[in-house]
């Protein structure tokens, strides 16, 4: 018998998307503490630990903040990314996602990668960064952090990590 590991913050079988509670926050979370600014990348990389937790599929996480640092109360994956990251499609991830918060009050936005393996940041994943990057500047997004949520835990991705990368 085999058993499906299901993510804590799975979306239901639709496409809507996920929303935090801030009233009813997860068993594990303080309502204060979801809305304490995320002030630094140690607090950032524990909230996003805390939310996603290890890493078992492939998806990307934004995570959107006002203007204050505090997280806002929306939070889905996007899944099906490419193994192999293309410019074009990653710009259309990030306008989906700009067209979709357009009615909040969004001061940044980070990226969490997840992805089952090591914190060792790959090939692919340095050029997905770059991408999300780029993205984002060219629409004025300020991109507040890269993270990565791997086996083992979470990571934030210096941007002197992934700005030589090549596609």
């Amino acid at each position: 018998m085999t058993t499906e590991r299901h993510h804590p913050l799975d979306p239901p079988e639709s496409d809507t998307m996920t929303t935090l509670d801030h009233a009813a926050p997860a068993p594990h979370l303080d309502t204060p503490l979801l809305n304490a600014p995320l002030l630094n990348d140690r607090e950032l990389r524990e909230r996003v630990s805390s939310l996603i937790g290890p890493a078992y599929r492939r998806a990307l996480w934004p995570i959107f903040l006002d203007r204050d640092g505090v997280q806002l109360p929306i939070l889905y994956p996007v899944d099906g990314l490419p193994v192999h990251p293309d410019e074009e499609k990653t710009e259309r991830i990030v306008a989906i996602l700009a067209k979709a918060v357009a009615h909040q009050d969004v001061g940044s936005i980070a990226f969490a990668l997840e992805r089952p393996g090591r914190a060792f940041l790959g090939a692919t994943d340095r050029v997905l960064a770059r991408h999300l990057a780029a993205a984002c500047h060219r629409r004025a997004i300020p991109l507040r952090a890269l993270l990565l949520v791997h086996d083992e835990g979470v990571r934030v991705v210096a941007a002197t990590e992934y700005a030589a990368a090549t596609t």
